[in-house]
């Protein structure tokens, strides 16, 4: 098939120069890449604290692999806040820039002459955090002059054929302790489809299983599909999503002729009271979705529904003990959705819930009122805790918060902004940062 663009020699020398174009701008995006990753590691050096854990109520943490200085956990949030970034992405990105700086000198090296991209050198460093640090150094020997030439999974196979070479013992335990890490995650939160994410990491076994089942589902679906009436054949990816419903439905009722009326299915559902409104908001999975989606869950044979009222979320609670109550709880989940820590997305109904003024077992009662409560993850929890980082209540779901360098930020219901205020104070020094800052 020819790819010769119409026109003439014309429009043929306005694509050509579009992609010179293009190339020039991917040059400077990548050295401007390499700039932020030093500056980053930069920062960190001077972060990088040498108080004993003991002394700083736990909130230290590894950043990066074996022989990296550990960081405050506060540091990182502070970054997290700055950048605008999740706490997972932050740690991500800061863990990959230390081990870049104190494991793999030689592939930084590459990194900032330009023969390797930044994130192939973030690959090495994120497959290879758990390997000590003498391996680290032999397969930063062996990556370095070759990582810009391979394709990615090249690169990742070498990476861990590498990894065995330097110590074998190692990554047999290694490869022992991953299957402690099977995992499977489903998430629906924020997505306003109905529809929900499944990650998943299975033993090859079950998952060979699995897949098996998934197809048998499928292909029945797929029969069902040709003998109903005036139906609209699905696709092959629709027939397989459902086929993992149906899988679980199995799973949950037994055998259908044992347990015909089983409850394969409870759907929790905050009713709204908006005249004619499109959208439901469901409790499981802390979901957005079209009332006629819910209505097709409704009707799946073998669903048990339970209709929640709304609580008024403007009425203000009080209670004398440290405890909220069950309405309370409620009260914050519902009025906050999340963490309400700078761009934090954890579900408020997997948080704990923080008296913002701390509360005092000598003070006066009232403590515990609907505007002193908040929800923050266990992470932002700790840190508001045992760090610098403080916040106000402004209005149901508006809160002003500080970072220990003086940056201010305002969480609102449907984000986070970034307010302009001068830091207080430029962050410590350390005995790391001569090294790292040798590295950078």
């Amino acid at each position: 098939m020819s790819m010769k663009p119409k026109g003439g020699a014309g429009v043929t020398s306005s694509a050509e120069a579009l992609l010179e174009g293009w190339r020039v701008d991917q040059v400077k995006a990548r050295r401007r890449e390499v700039k932020a990753l030093d500056k980053a590691i930069r920062w960190l050096s001077l972060v990088a604290d040498t108080e004993p854990v003991e002394q700083r109520y736990g909130l230290e943490m590894p950043v990066g692999g074996d022989g990296c200085p550990r960081i405050g956990e506060e540091a990182v949030a502070e970054f997290a806040a700055f950048a605008q970034m999740s706490p997972r992405a932050a740690l991500s990105y800061l863990a990959d820039a230390w081990d870049l700086a104190w494991r793999f000198p030689e592939t930084l090296a590459a990194v900032r002459e330009g023969r390797v991209e930044v994130w192939r050198a973030r690959q090495v460093a994120a497959t290879l955090r758990s390997v000590p640090a003498e391996g680290a150094r032999y397969v930063d020997e062996v990556i370095a002059p070759i990582a810009h030439r391979v394709g990615m999974a090249r690169l990742r196979r070498m990476v861990v054929f590498a990894e065995i070479l330097s110590d074998p013992d190692a990554a047999v335990a290694r490869a022992r302790a991953a299957a402690e890490g099977r995992a499977i995650s489903v998430s629906g939160t924020g997505q306003p489809d109905g529809l929900a994410d499944v990650f998943g990491r299975l033993d090859a076994a079950d998952a060979a299983d699995f897949e098996a089942a998934i197809q048998d589902v499928a292909a029945h679906l797929a029969e069902l599909d040709a003998t109903a009436p005036d139906s609209e054949p699905e696709s092959l990816d629709v027939r397989r999503a459902k086929a993992v419903g149906v899988i679980a439905r199995r799973q949950l009722a037994g055998s259908a002729e044992e347990t015909p009326d089983a409850v394969t299915r409870v759907v929790h559902t905050y009713v709204h009271l908006t005249p004619d409104s499109p959208v439901a908001h469901v409790e499981s999975g802390n979901t957005l979705a079209p009332v006629e989606r819910v209505a097709e869950w409704c009707r799946t044979a073998g669903t048990k529904v339970i209709i929640r009222p709304v609580l008024d979320l403007a009425t203000q609670h009080t209670r004398d003990g440290y405890v909220p109550s069950e309405t309370m709880r409620e009260q914050a989940i519902l009025v906050n959705r999340t963490c309400v820590h700078p761009w934090c997305e954890r579900p408020a109904r997997a948080c704990d819930l923080d008296h913002i003024t701390p509360y005092n077992p000598s003070g006066p009662p009232g403590q515990t009122t609907s505007t002193n409560l908040a929800p923050l993850c266990r992470h932002h929890h700790r840190l508001k805790t045992h760090s610098g980082w403080q916040y106000q209540h402004l209005e149901p779901g508006l809160y002003l918060w500080t970072s220990p360098s003086g940056r201010t930020y305002l969480r609102t219901p449907t984000g986070t902004i970034s307010l302009p205020v001068s830091p207080r104070s430029a962050p410590p020094t350390c005995s790391h940062a001569s090294r790292a800052s040798n590295a950078a």
